[in-house]
């Protein structure tokens, strides 16, 4: 990124990236990702609300996947009106959605731990209640 020599302070248009489109396009293909991302999610969010317990990860999932397709929509409106208040909301939304994610990555990884404890205690006790003379 190379900012022309005459201009006192980077502002969108003197970034030399900027001029010549190259921004518009990564966004849009960016943005177009994350909204079919977000949209699947949502549907599979909706899925999961179909059962009671599926709801406890539905909602959640549904909430934060509206905040990434807002993120999305809020980049290609920085891009259009080169008003960083969207380009601002965009990374708010996505924090939030990566804030999400981290949380539920936490608590797959302790609810995989439990589980694999609670398998090896059963399975301890399985072996334990075995006849001795079992062949």
């Amino acid at each position: 990124m190379e900012i022309e020599k005459n201009t006192p302070e980077i502002t969108l248009s003197n970034v030399s990236f900027l001029k010549n489109g190259q921004i518009e396009e990564h966004v849009d293909k960016m943005a177009g990702d994350m909204k079919f991302f977000s949209i699947f999610y949502i549907i599979q969010g909706v899925l999961l609300c179909l059962t009671i317990i599926g709801a406890i990860i539905g909602i959640p999932m549904i909430i934060y996947h509206i905040k990434l397709h807002q993120s999305a929509r809020s980049y290609r409106n920085f891009v259009k009106s080169n008003d960083f208040f969207h380009l601002n909301k965009a990374f708010e939304n996505q924090r939030k959605f990566f804030f999400f994610y981290k949380v539920l990555l936490i608590v797959m990884v302790v609810v995989i731990l439990l589980y694999i404890i609670v398998a090896i205690y059963l399975l301890s006790l399985g072996i334990m209640s075995m006849p001795k003379n079992f062949a």
